[in-house]
């Protein structure tokens, strides 16, 4: 997925599943811990243990941009105000991005997980490269960070875009044992992530009319989703008992998403 980006095209990896499953594992592997920000990812964990994040990093270095989606809400389509663009040339200045970036979002505490995310993290790369028999430079831009009036992207946006993305875990209420605000971010998770589901299920269904913009989610997962991307879903599921009725969710999500049929990926770039 990585070479794919380098090669031109809009790649997307994401993890989903519910609360406790290990996403943010999958994704950051051991490291970024809370209680150690000086350490250095890679300094965290083996090569094998660590997640896909520090995996690609290792590979490129390139500006990095962190959205941070809390409260997802519905119909509000303004540029999330979480979102920060930072220029980076190594890959240490991008693990002390994300060390950063995972030390400030929201977590709380419920019965099925003492650390619960409770907000969706996008973790945006753009690309930039210089063609060296040509001396063309390719860059890339955020998608939604300064979208055009019309939500649509600027005519000569030609650009590949590397999106690594750790959903919030999906709660059942009764389970959750939130109250108070608590059970609010509950629900706007639970909301935005079926709302995800649903759009799956359009596009499988080749829908006319896909409602992206509903949730934010859906809106910065558009090219992503849409038929113009590479994408790769990690479907994380618990080995508890106790989480088998959320294990038989995640797994029947992963049958809808693996029947959708978004299209062919196209190059974002003219190198």
């Amino acid at each position: 997925m990585v070479q794919s980006a380098l090669d031109g095209y809009n790649t997307c990896i994401f993890a989903y599943g519910h609360t406790g499953s290990g996403k943010t594992y999958t994704m950051e592997g051991p490291g970024i811990p809370n209680s150690d920000m000086d350490l250095p990812i890679e300094e965290q964990s083996t090569k094998d243990g660590k997640g896909m994040i520090p995996r690609a990093v290792e590979q490129i270095w390139m500006s990095a941009e962190q959205l941070k989606e809390y409260h997802d809400c519905e119909g509000d389509m303004k540029p999330p105000a979480s979102c920060l663009l930072f220029q980076v040339r190594t890959p240490q200045q991008v693990y002390e991005l994300l060390a950063r970036a995972s030390h400030n979002r929201s977590v709380g505490f419920t019965n099925m997980n003492e650390r619960s995310s409770r907000s969706h993290s996008v973790f945006q790369l753009r690309l930039t490269g210089l063609n060296s028999f040509t001396t063309e430079t390719v860059s890339g831009l955020p998608l939604h960070c300064n979208p055009a009036k019309n939500g649509h992207d600027p005519p000569n946006a030609d650009f590949a875009v590397l999106r690594l993305i750790d959903l919030a875990g999906s709660e059942r209420l009764n389970s959750s044992g939130v109250t108070g605000q608590r059970l609010k971010e509950t629900q706007h998770i639970n909301k935005s992530l079926t709302h995800l589901g649903d759009v799956i299920a359009a596009l499988a269904n080749k829908d006319a009319h896909v409602l992206y913009r509903k949730f934010k989610l859906t809106y910065l997962l558009q090219n992503s989703l849409g038929g113009n991307s590479k994408t790769l879903m990690f479907v994380n599921i618990s080995p508890r008992l106790n989480d088998l009725n959320e294990t038989i969710s995640s797994l029947r999500f992963a049958t809808k998403v693996n029947a959708c049929e978004i299209g062919t990926a196209k190059k974002q770039t003219k190198m």
